[in-house]
């Protein structure tokens, strides 16, 4: 395991907490040095055959081969204790719950084949990638430069029927996205391959701006029962929605629509759920408490989100400005398991690895003239997964991605 390969591991704390720390440790084949406590009364005791020590002694060992396990409910406070001796969080100490947080991603990045076996799934399919948003935060606004364009019903069709074939399962317990980089509600027969997708059990869900919600788009949306909606609606005043996505005396408009719609979803006792979301990042905080509790209290919305920030593939700079640090800061193996999970397939019938390839800058084949499966273990897929295997990713799409590496939550 690279995180404790030639490290000297001490284990900080000594109670119910440690003990279970220590016997993980040994499970991973990993040895304890010594361990230590702030409590003098624990000193010259044992903690499973281990002398409990006082915390002066992580002096006595070089800090470049030092890595301490902290297993105490206390970490707030050994946090700073740690850094008054100069030892760096994730360089020298970290958590127990992230020293398990590592290896679980470190296992599961291991035995990764290039020619899978896993049925292949679709996590979104966009039906155009025309917007009338200039939003700050997405990259669809500075760097894309595809050609525009909308879905073709009948490549569409073609498109759900394989993965109602092949992967039926993932679809009862994961929904169908019908968006990428645009705004679904555009795309004159939304309504249709809303229903098409439904019709094949596939879940489809839609993330849209409630400015197209016109009594038409309301009717037919709802008529059409999408599995989930979920309805953006940043800022809290025009002043702030012009700010964050670019669009001036929009919000009032946006909100009166919306509220529209949702008098309307109740009125047919819709069982479309609707998601109020809302972006979590600097340019919408004070909207977002403004707004939370103003939303949660409005019939028809199931879930207020304050969804978190992505900076997409990492390469456009005015959007990486917003982000802030998330995840175990490890770069030892690539954590991403996308390429065994999903693609994302254009408007054009183009498919590429993720939601984040919002320019297309990884091809992996095209539906018009490939079959999905082919798609799915073909050469381009084979080579992104051998590079993410060999923590050696150079292709543009990926190689600034913050999601790479990203350990998440156990």
């Amino acid at each position: 395991m690279l995180l404790f390969q030639g490290k000297t591991v001490v284990l900080f704390g000594s109670g119910c907490l440690a003990v279970e720390c220590l016997a993980w440790l040994r499970s991973r084949h990993i040895a304890v040095t010594a361990v230590v406590d702030n409590n003098p009364a624990k000193w010259q005791q044992q903690l499973d055959g281990i002398d409990i020590l006082p915390p002066s002694v992580l002096t006595e060992w070089p800090q470049q081969q030092l890595l301490i396990v902290v297993a105490s409910s206390f970490y707030a406070e050994i946090k700073p204790q740690l850094q008054s001796l100069l030892l760096r969080e994730y360089q020298h100490f970290l958590s127990f719950a992230d020293a398990v947080r590592y290896v679980r991603a470190a296992d599961a990045s291991q035995h990764r084949p290039e020619i899978t076996t896993a049925p292949l799934a679709v996590f979104n399919i966009e039906l155009t990638n025309q917007c009338p948003m200039k939003c700050v935060m997405c990259a669809r606004t500075e760097g894309m430069t595809r050609r525009q364009g909308l879905m073709d019903l009948a490549l569409y069709t073609d498109i759900i029927d394989q993965l109602a074939a092949e992967n039926p399962q993932f679809y009862r317990d994961n929904q169908l996205w019908l968006h990428h980089f645009g705004e679904s509600l555009l795309h004159p027969q939304f309504d249709t391959f809303i229903q098409l997708a439904a019709e094949r059990h596939l879940q489809p869900a839609l993330s849209l701006n409630p400015l197209l919600l016109t009594p038409d788009v309301t009717e037919r949306l709802l008529q059409a029962q999408p599995h989930l909606l979920y309805i953006s609606l940043d800022g809290h005043d025009n002043e702030s929605f012009f700010r964050i996505r670019g669009v001036r005396n929009a919000y009032d408009k946006s909100h009166e629509l919306l509220l529209a719609f949702l008098r309307r979803k109740v009125q047919l006792n819709s069982k479309v759920k609707v998601v109020l979301s809302m972006i979590n990042f600097v340019e919408n905080t004070e909207s977002i408490e403004k707004m939370q509790q103003y939303w949660q209290q409005i019939p028809g919305i199931d879930q207020f989100m304050a969804k978190g920030f992505v900076s997409w593939n990492g390469d456009i700079q005015s959007i990486n400005q917003y982000e802030q640090p998330q995840g175990l800061p490890y770069r030892d193996f690539v954590s991403c398991q996308i390429p065994w999970r999903t693609m994302t397939i254009t408007w054009d019938g183009d498919v590429v690895p993720c939601c984040y390839d919002y320019d297309k800058k990884y091809v992996l084949g095209n539906v018009v003239s490939q079959r999905l499966q082919e798609i799915w273990n073909g050469a381009p897929m084979q080579q992104l997964r051998r590079e993410f295997n060999a923590n050696l990713v150079q292709n543009a799409l990926c190689r600034n991605c913050t999601s790479l590496h990203q350990i998440s939550e156990v």
